[in-house]
């Protein structure tokens, strides 16, 4: 249609024909645009992000510093970009309308482009945002956060409120005001933090509308002249190699991996930006090639990755593998054999203390821990470190920790600093003793000390940085190269937040040795279970996608009483398998467990069919099965039990089995959901196996397989806990205060006075807040039990002492 046509339309007409030609010409800025309010905005993880940068401003200012300064360059391209396709339009096509109609809509659309990526920060800061920093801002008395209906909400209003009066009652817990002071100190750093994010709105819209007015840049003009193209190819040629290169490179000395160190100070927020504005100027080129010559661009290198995938001739996910000497190291045994062995080595006056009394059985402990991503590994690796402060006796009785996804992280940081402290011959982890009131009380034990130091590393921005440039430019090409592989970038975050925690801490390592995370996962296994240090045997659960089966990590080997897979088979009777001569390390191991869709692929793991036929087997998250690990220790226990039925008289003492269980507890969300026909399904399915691991509990406390069971929970309906891979340092000690400690426990647990009921005894919110205190005493009142009932009933006394 010529301008003379569509100036001869109604105004209705001409308006929507102009944005109709605006939204064409400036489609991949805009679509670029949505995405990063939809990412900025919704994702519980990117509201966490914006947490940790908040609490930044003093400690490590330079990283929000470059988060602005990359979110304001992220919306001046879209801007220019914008505005560079609509001008350019008028050259390829006549019937563009530039009428002062026409470049008033532009400039609005070009507008709203550029800022709606801050919009989308703004909105997930404020009270009308979704997630968690409701609860914080309410704290300090922004108005609308008391609207909230959500019981996480109620907490955050009823505690602004009454805590000030149970604060000076004598047997109000002390955790509880520590919970609001925590929430206190967060809350005026996201006040910071909305403030500065509003001032950068304000800025950048007053500098776009002053930059409207000026002569177009020669960029806007010709943005993909070999001046512009070729520096910006160059320059995302190196970010690619710079970040494939993660696992390859260490600094000079055996220091931190230098690579992860540079993306973990740049951070997530900033890595994104990066890639929004990368994908902005070849999205917006491929639309120039079409509008230009007619190819449609996108078309193709879409088309070429579906085929790539659907092929399997980019897939760079195969699982690393490692050198290894059947010889020299330790091998997977069966599992009933590797745990009589386990238990005859147990110490013999250990033994001896339950069998002179009144011939007790030997308490035997399996633990399970959920997956979560690095909340669930809070969870797993605070509380075991807790226990085994308090009781360092517990490494004679604790069998196996059975791991899902964060949880198997949590179980293998446990083990590693336990090793380090018992080799260190730590004070605090030596002896056999057992009390309630433990050594560390008051004060944050250094084996805490360094797995909250570990678990606080950012795991998430080398994970992005290699999905978002070099995986992501692995999907357009073939053969598949496993240095562009985004899961071995996670793999060596692991190893270099090992190594940068004890730079930190001024731990004593070896130069240059492997990290427990490098060793290859028997040789790992094999000195977990050494007598100096005696931890748990790791059981780390992923999911076969072929089959969808349970396919366990763990130094055992396959049993045909135990309803799963493991990874180490007989080799010599053919099963599937690794060659012999080859493991996988045991950040490999973890990375198996924690491959939840979208942020870890899959891993092909090789599977031997025959002495001369290979093939692979994909293996994804353990948490597809079942999230808790709960079903898993089930199946080895009644495994175990099953193979000593025969050896029971033989046993010089009989094992009583009981479980850890450590999980979370939350109500399930009974609203509809929008998008049901498409949504329900994948919806169904999280539920799903969120079912499954309470009906697993359920089987726990019926009496199966074990004699007694224990319970710490983290409380999902009145704390907000983002699944991903970063925490802020409140949210983590939010984690640790709803653990508690052994010795404040409570009975009988906490009631109000007569005078605080009365006050607020109506407020469904008040009683939502004291159930919140007694749950949270649940958690330590287990810890206790556990410890009070190691010990022979006899010598129970002794330990509340």
């Amino acid at each position: 249609m010529s301008q003379r046509e569509t100036a001869q339309l109604p105004l209705v007409w001409r308006v929507f024909k102009i944005i109709g030609d605006i939204i064409w010409d400036m489609r991949a800025p805009l679509l670029v645009s949505v995405g990063a309010f939809i990412v900025f905005y919704v994702p519980g993880q990117t509201r966490e992000i914006y947490r940790v940068l908040a609490l930044e401003v003093e400690t490590a200012p330079y990283r929000p510093i470059i988060s602005l300064i990359l979110l304001a360059g992220l919306s001046y391209f879209l801007w220019s970009m914008s505005r560079s396709l609509w001008k350019n339009s008028v050259d390829i096509d006549p019937h563009v309308t530039f009428s002062p109609l026409a470049r008033f809509i532009s400039h609005v659309f070009s507008m709203l482009i550029a800022l709606l990526p801050i919009i989308g920060v703004l909105m997930a800061m404020m009270p009308s945002g979704v997630g968690s920093t409701v609860e914080l801002i309410a704290e300090v008395g922004i108005p609308g956060a008391e609207d909230r209906e959500t019981v996480g909400g109620q907490f955050a209003v009823v505690s602004r409120d009454i805590v000030q009066s149970l604060r000076g009652q004598n047997d109000f817990p002390p955790y509880i005001s520590e919970i609001v002071d925590n929430y206190n100190q967060v809350a005026v750093y996201l006040l910071i933090a909305i403030q500065a994010t509003a001032a950068l709105l304000l800025v950048m819209f007053l500098f776009l509308l002053w930059r409207a007015f000026r002569p177009g840049s020669h960029f806007a003009k010709q943005p993909f002249s070999l001046w512009y193209f070729v520096p910006i190819v160059l320059a995302l040629g190196a970010i690619i190699a710079l970040v494939a290169a993660q696992p390859i490179i260490r600094s000079l000395g055996g220091g931190p991996l230098l690579v992860t160190w540079i993306i973990t100070g740049v951070g997530s927020f900033a890595i994104i930006c990066l890639f929004l504005m990368a994908l902005t100027y070849l999205l917006a080129g491929c639309t120039r090639i079409y509008d230009v010559i007619g190819i449609p661009a996108v078309t193709i290198l879409v088309s070429a990755a579906l085929i790539f995938a659907f092929f399997n001739w980019n897939n760079n996910h195969k699982v690393r593998l490692q050198p290894a000497n059947p010889e020299a190291e330790a091998q997977p045994d069966d599992l009933y054999i590797a745990f009589l062995d386990w238990l005859d080595n147990r110490p013999d006056d250990r033994k001896r203390l339950y069998a002179d009394i009144g011939n007790q059985k030997y308490p035997v402990y399996v633990v399970a821990a959920q997956g979560g991503g690095v909340y669930a590994a809070n969870l797993a690796a605070l509380t075991m470190a807790r226990l085994y402060t308090a009781c360092p006796a517990l490494r004679h009785h604790v069998f196996a920790i059975s791991g899902v996804s964060g949880g198997s992280l949590g179980a293998s940081a446990f083990n590693a600093f336990w090793m380090q402290a018992r080799r260190n011959q730590s004070p605090e982890v030596m002896g056999d003793h057992c009390q309630l009131q433990a050594k560390t009380d008051g004060r944050i034990s250094a084996l805490e000390q360094n797995i909250r130091t570990y678990l606080g590393h950012d795991f998430l921005s080398p994970v992005l940085s290699g999905a978002l440039f070099p995986d992501f430019f692995q999907r357009f090409i073939v053969p598949g190269f496993g240095v562009l592989d985004r899961a071995r970038a996670f793999e060596a975050s692991l190893n270099h937040a090992w190594i940068d925690t004890n730079r930190k801490l001024g731990n004593e390592t070896a130069d240059n040795a492997p990290t427990p995370f490098e060793r290859n996962f028997l040789r790992a296994s094999a000195d977990f279970r050494d007598p100096q240090v005696q931890a748990p045997s790791l059981v780390l659960n992923t999911t076969s996608v072929e089959t969808g089966e349970r396919f366990v990590v763990a130094p055992f080997l396959k049993d045909p009483i135990v309803p799963m897979e493991f990874v180490y088979p007989i080799m010599a009777q053919g099963d599937d398998g690794m060659p012999a001569e080859h493991d996988i390390s045991l950040a490999t191991a973890v990375s198996l467990s924690a491959r939840f869709p979208i942020i870890l692929p899959p891993g092909a793991y090789p599977r031997q069919i025959s002495p001369f036929h290979f093939s692979q087997k994909n293996l994804v998250d353990g948490g597809y099965f079942e999230s808790s690990a709960i079903e898993t220790a089930i199946d080895l226990v009644n495994g175990i039990k099953q193979r000593l039925q025969r050896l029971s008289d033989t046993l010089d003492v009989q094992p009583e089995f009981r479980i850890i269980i450590l999980n979370e507890d939350f109500t399930a969300d009974l609203e509809p959901a929008g998008l049901t026909e498409f949504g329900a399904p994948v919806m169904t399915l999280d539920k799903t196996r969120r079912r499954r691991g309470q009906l697993a509990k359920w089987r726990v406390k019926t009496g199966e397989a074990f004699e007694r069971f224990y319970a710490v929970e983290l409380q999902h309906d009145y704390f907000y806990m983002p699944l991903g891979w970063h925490l802020s340092k409140t949210t983590q000690n939010m984690i640790a205060e709803q653990i508690g400690f052994p010795s404040e426990c409570r009975i009988p647990a906490y009631t109000p006075d007569s005078e605080t009921a009365a006050i607020f005894g109506r407020s469904p919110s008040f009683r939502n807040f004291i159930q919140l205190v007694n749950e949270l005493n649940n958690n330590r009142c287990s810890l206790a039990d556990i410890i009070t009932e190691l010990p022979p009933a006899r010598a129970q006394a002794a330990v509340a002492e």
